[in-house]
C-alpha cells in the first residue's frame, strides 16, 4: 500500500498491483479504492490515446475487435500484458528476443516458461472487471478472453504496443517469423516510453529497407552482407539462407537502415561471399548488395555499430527473431 500510495498515477498502481502476492485486506481494499477512483482528466487522455494513436494504426482484424471495448479496457488490457510478462522476463539491455513471444492463441511464453491463455485472460479480466460467475466462482468472461487473444494481433500491428517490451521486426513473406507467434524485445528502463500516446503515434520509420547479415570468422574479423529487403520479399531462393540462418548460432541477422548499404563499403575491406562459411552459397543465390570485413558488430537495442579499418558506421538496426520450433 505505501507503494501505491506513492504512485497514485495508473501506471503506479498497476506496477503496484502486479507484484502483490497477498491478499489484501478490508482496510487495504478500501484505501485501494480511494487510490483508483476515476480521475477524469487523465481517463479523457488515456481514451485520446487508444482512439486516437492506437486503433488508426491497427489492421481491419484488430480494430474490429477493439469497437466492442471501452478504450480504457483496451489501455488496461495492454498495462496487464506487459507486467505479466515482464515478471517472467528478466528486463535488461540485451538485444536478444529468443524465447519471449506471444502466441495467437493467447497464451505467452517468457524464458521457456509458458503462460497459458487462462492466466492472460485471468489478468485481463483482473483489471477491466469482465467476469462471469458460475455458482459461487468468478471466472474469466468470454470478453476477457476475447481481448486476452485482440492483444497478439494488436502487437503485430502496432510494434510499441507494450510499455515493458517492443516487438521485434516482423516480415512475414520472408519467413524470418512465424505468422503465429509474435518475439518480444524487453526494454530497459531508459528505453521505455510511458505515455500511451507518444509510444502508439506513428513513428518516423516503422520499416527497415535492408536485411543484413554478420557472421563472426575469428575475434577480430566480422563479414557483413547486405541485401535489398525488396528484392527477397518476392524471391522464392531467400528460403535457402532463411533456413541456414535459423540453425546457424554464430549468424546474427538483421534489418536496417540504407546508411548500411550506402556507407559501409567506406569504412570496411571488400571480401568474398566465402568468407561467410556455411552460410556462402545460399548469400550468393540472394544475390548480395555488398560483402565486407570488419573488426567488430555491436547491437543495442535498435542500432548497429560496424567498426572497420576505416572507421564506425551506426545506423537503425534490428536483430530478427527466429522463434523456437
Amino acid at each position: 500500500m505505501t507503494a501505491l500510495e506513492a504512485s497514485p498515477d495508473p501506471e503506479g498502481v498497476f506496477d503496484a498491483l502486479a507484484s502483490e502476492s497477498k491478499l489484501l485486506t478490508l482496510e487495504d481494499r478500501h484505501a485501494l479504492d480511494r487510490l483508483v477512483v476515476a480521475n477524469t482528466a487523465r481517463d479523457d487522455e488515456l481514451r485520446d490515446a487508444v482512439t486516437l494513436a492506437l486503433l488508426p494504426g491497427l489492421g481491419e482484424e484488430a480494430r474490429a475487435i477493439a469497437e466492442r471495448y471501452d478504450p480504457l479496457q483496451l489501455y488496461a488490457a495492454t498495462e496487464v500484458l506487459s507486467l505479466l510478462l515482464r515478471r517472467g522476463a528478466e528486463v535488461d539491455n540485451r538485444p536478444s528476443v529468443r524465447g519471449i513471444t506471444l502466441r495467437s492463441d493467447g497464451s505467452a511464453a517468457t524464458r521457456g516458461r509458458i503462460v497459458p491463455a487462462s492466466a492472460v485472460a485471468a489478468e485481463v479480466a483482473r483489471f477491466t472487471g469482465l467476469w462471469t460467475r458460475k455458482g459461487d466462482v468468478l471466472l474469466p468472461s468470454s470478453d476477457a478472453v476475447d481481448l486476452s487473444r485482440w492483444l497478439f494481433h494488436a502487437a503485430r500491428d502496432q510494434r510499441h504496443l507494450l510499455r515493458h517490451f517492443r516487438v521485434a521486426a516482423p516480415f512475414w513473406r520472408m519467413g524470418l517469423v512465424s505468422r503465429d507467434t509474435v518475439s518480444l524485445v524487453p526494454l530497459a528502463a531508459s528505453e521505455r516510453i510511458d505515455e500511451p500516446f507518444q509510444r502508439w503515434r506513428p513513428s518516423r520509420r516503422e520499416r527497415f529497407e535492408v536485411f543484413c547479415v554478420a557472421r563472426r570468422a575469428k575475434e577480430d574479423r566480422w563479414t557483413v552482407a547486405t541485401f535489398d529487403v525488396a528484392a527477397l520479399e518476392t524471391a522464392q531462393r531467400c528460403a535457402a539462407l532463411v533456413a541456414s540462418l535459423r540453425e546457424s548460432e554464430a549468424a546474427l541477422a538483421f534489418f536496417g537502415d540504407v546508411k548500411i548499404a550506402r556507407h559501409a563499403h567506406t569504412i570496411g575491406t571488400p571480401a568474398a561471399v566465402s568468407t561467410l562459411g556455411s552460410l556462402a552459397e545460399e548469400a550468393a543465390e540472394c544475390r548480395p548488395t555488398y560483402v565486407g570485413a570488419f573488426r567488430s558488430v555491436t547491437f543495442t537495442a535498435d542500432s548497429v555499430y560496424l567498426t572497420g579499418a576505416k572507421g564506425s558506421l551506426r545506423a537503425e538496426a534490428e536483430r530478427v527473431a527466429f522463434p523456437a520450433a
